[in-house]
């Protein structure tokens, strides 16, 4: 396998281009975020204090590395009145939940932790990636994860909204994205919607849609939409801290286990990602599917912004390629899988003949 000379890209990505140097067509096109900075920031907490409310802004919490630091900035360094959300998508790295725990106890945060009563995310992965076997691995690599992209944002606008929280803080940064990777290796991948259409999964899949929809329902959005919920309450407003805030992976990572104790997952190879049990099997498919993790497009960025060296990003990346597939069997198996579904997951290969 090729890689970049700059950053880790591989040339098992469809539409990844070399220059003479072996710099990949990523690198050459990336652009540099610019953080608005910390004044304008100020400016948008400033608008929230002192107005009586017993929470001025919800953190999104998943006791991951990013949503930690921001909980530690916003009440430690900036003094808001903050209430932590989780949702429990019944699939929460234990070491995720303790360091969760841990940081709102240290920092004296009330923390709201929010489940299903229906225990809807056993049963609404497990019909998704019944539904999505069928279809190969180009369907299967975003399978795990559906049920998640609608709950962790509906959890945390339903709290604002109840409770008249006038902000949300997210943890989110582009210097971990990994859409364009997700993008690039679907890029030309058929689906067969006759073969979906007379699976009785797919079905199974949109009725535990429904019904989480219903649990968790946001106001002002249909509930017969297949899209991510929408803040639509104009009272509540909701940022990205590091959209204001530079990203510093040295300073969070040093920052959190200092102030927090925060711990990585004695398992993990990385401190990144280190909140789902789920997204083990999802680097799995994604090394079947692509030659590389999910995770290789945030190493990339990582990379370019000076943010990681790129032997320290390499090594993590082979790291994982060959730890991602050791508790797979289990992972599947607490999914709500069989054993026979998870040999057929397990026997997939790439339609595009990547030897792995």
């Amino acid at each position: 396998m090729k890689r970049c000379t700059r950053c880790i890209m591989p040339d098992s990505i469809p539409g990844i281009t070399f220059d003479e140097n072996g710099v990949c067509s990523h690198c050459r096109t990336y652009k540099t975020f610019t953080p608005f900075g910390e004044e304008e920031f100020v400016k948008i907490l400033d608008t929230v204090r002192g107005k009586g409310q017993p929470y001025e802004a919800i953190v999104p919490l998943s006791g991951g590395r990013d949503s930690t630091y921001v909980l530690y900035l916003a009440k430690a360094v900036y003094g808001l009145n903050i209430l932590a959300v989780n949702a429990d998508n019944e699939f929460r790295n234990e070491q995720a939940v303790k360091n969760m725990r841990n940081a709102c106890r240290t920092l004296g945060v009330e923390l709201h932790e929010v489940r299903s009563k229906r225990d809807i995310g056993h049963k609404f992965v497990a019909a998704n990636v019944r539904a999505g076997i069928p279809l190969g691995l180009p369907t299967l690599v975003g399978s795990f994860c559906r049920q998640c992209s609608y709950g962790y944002k509906s959890v945390s606008y339903i709290e604002a909204i109840n409770r008249n929280v006038p902000l949300l803080l997210w943890g989110t940064s582009t210097a971990e994205s990994t859409e364009q990777t997700r993008d690039l290796a679907l890029e030309g991948s058929k689906r067969s919607r006759l073969h979906k259409l007379l699976d009785p999964n797919l079905y199974k899949t949109e009725f535990y849609a429904l019904l989480q929809r219903l649990e968790f329902h946001v106001p002002g959005n249909s509930l017969l939409s297949r899209e991510k919920p929408k803040l639509v309450d104009p009272s509540v407003r909701e940022i990205s801290v590091f959209d204001y805030i530079p990203w510093d992976r040295r300073l969070i990572k040093e920052t959190i286990a200092t102030k927090l104790g925060w711990e990585k997952p004695a398992d993990h190879v990385t401190s990144w990602r280190a909140d789902c049990k789920l997204h083990e099997i999802v680097n799995y498919l994604w090394v079947k599917l692509a030659g590389c993790s999910m995770d290789c497009m945030g190493f990339c960025n990582m990379v370019i912004t000076g943010q990681m060296e790129r032997e320290e990003a390499l090594h993590e990346e082979e790291q994982i390629i060959a730890t991602c597939g050791n508790h797979i069997d289990e992972l599947m198996v607490m999914a709500g899988l069989t054993k026979d579904e998870a040999a057929m997951i397990k026997a997939m290969t790439s339609p595009r003949g990547i030897a792995i």
